[in-house]
């Protein structure tokens, strides 16, 4: 029996009994081959010629010195796509519940200065409120 379920719309999902499933993440995401798979369809068969990660990025309203906390990061995308658009003074901790997906996101982008990386499970964020 498959772990994914068919909706009436025809899309394939995720039961929702395996979204608090620990031991199932850590093995679905244990490193970014997933993710990069589902990515990569995207990217093939987007008719957006923007790109996601470049529409979310526009959404960010910060100003030019900012502390940014990322939950989930997977392999850094959402930066590696943006970072000619990152400004000096930004401080970003990129951090995902599974070790794989940090040290992808850390081998894309340890060249730059303003990021640092961290297991961290969301549940559990181990900072003070309101300092990002």
């Amino acid at each position: 029996m498959s772990n994914w379920q068919t909706a009436a719309s025809g899309k394939v999902t995720m039961p929702i009994s395996k979204i608090n499933d620990r031991e199932y993440l850590a093995k679905q995401y244990r490193n970014a081959s997933n993710l990069k798979t589902r990515l990569s369809l995207h990217q093939r068969f987007s008719i957006n010629p923007y790109g996601w990660h470049r529409w979310v990025f526009d959404k960010f309203n910060l100003p030019p010195v900012r502390r940014i906390l990322e939950l989930g990061c997977g392999p850094g995308t959402l930066w590696s796509e943006n970072i000619e658009r990152i400004p000096i003074g930004w401080e970003i901790i990129l951090s995902d519940f599974s070790a794989g997906m940090v040290k992808e996101a850390s081998s894309n982008l340890e060249k730059y200065p303003q990021f640092q990386f961290r297991v961290i499970d969301a549940q559990v964020i181990p900072y003070e409120s309101e300092i990002f």
